[in-house]
């Protein structure tokens, strides 16, 4: 997404959907990851910033909740947050 510069701005664990690539559910190398509800997604040119107060809090970076212009990089701290998520059992905050 980001190399096509977009930002989701909304990734949380509601959003991320485990799919098999095929019938046959042994494998887990058949996984696949698929992004869903790209309702506050934007497109973003690699040299701005976004300002809009969107996604869901649990999961927004700070530089969100704080109000301040932020880019892409947003996007990677709500995956941490969902990473974590899934290694302890409980959001981060």
């Amino acid at each position: 997404l980001h190399s096509k510069g977009i930002i989701h701005r909304d990734l949380k664990p509601q959003n991320i959907l485990l799919s098999y690539a095929s019938r046959r559910k042994s494998s887990l190398s058949g996984i696949r990851i698929k992004i869903a509800d790209f309702g506050f997604a934007r497109y973003l040119h690699s040299n701005m910033m976004a300002a809009t107060l969107c996604g869901s809090p649990m999961y927004m970076a700070p530089e969100v909740i704080m109000s301040q212009h932020y880019d892409a990089k947003a996007d990677l701290w709500s995956i941490g947050t969902v990473i974590y998520q899934c290694l302890v059992g409980k959001p981060p905050f």
